[in-house]
């Protein structure tokens, strides 16, 4: 079975379409699409965005979607088995599951400026409301 890259390579230049012009035409680098094409995607300038540009490229070419999606499964397989042993090696680091003692500290500072800062608008509400009261009632009576 031939590789995506493989397959994407013999696709272009049996339509003797260039990598320059692949590469104005999907506004990608030319080393991205010879990086592709010779499977090494890991040099790749953008690897976000490999899915995209693998459809893109695909599409341009008038490669049957079918195609194009079972190798991009078998990718995704791939760097999801990776991310489960990256996360597999991390699960130790009690630094990440427990907050240290500034952290701590910092969210306590932080919760007693915002109560002081509520309580003092909240009296300060009030004193505005009693000299409102205070105002109307002087009105009233020099009326």
């Amino acid at each position: 079975m031939n590789s995506l890259g493989e397959i994407l390579k013999s696709k272009r230049e049996e339509l003797k379409i260039t990598v320059d012009e692949v590469s104005r035409n999907l506004k990608v680098k030319p080393r991205d699409i010879i990086a592709l094409e010779e499977n090494s995607t890991n040099l790749m300038t953008g690897p976000i965005y490999l899915a995209g540009f693998i459809k893109s490229y695909a599409k341009m070419l008038k490669i049957k979607d079918e195609v194009v999606e079972e190798y991009l499964k078998n990718m995704t397989n791939n760097c999801i088995t990776k991310n489960k042993k990256h996360q597999l090696v991390n699960l130790d680091n009690d630094q990440a599951k427990n907050p240290s003692r500034d952290d701590l500290v910092n969210a306590l500072l932080i919760f007693t400026i915002i109560y002081l800062l509520l309580i003092s608008f909240s009296q300060f509400k009030t004193q505005n409301l009693a000299i409102t009261d205070l105002i109307i009632n002087q009105l009233n009576q020099t009326e």
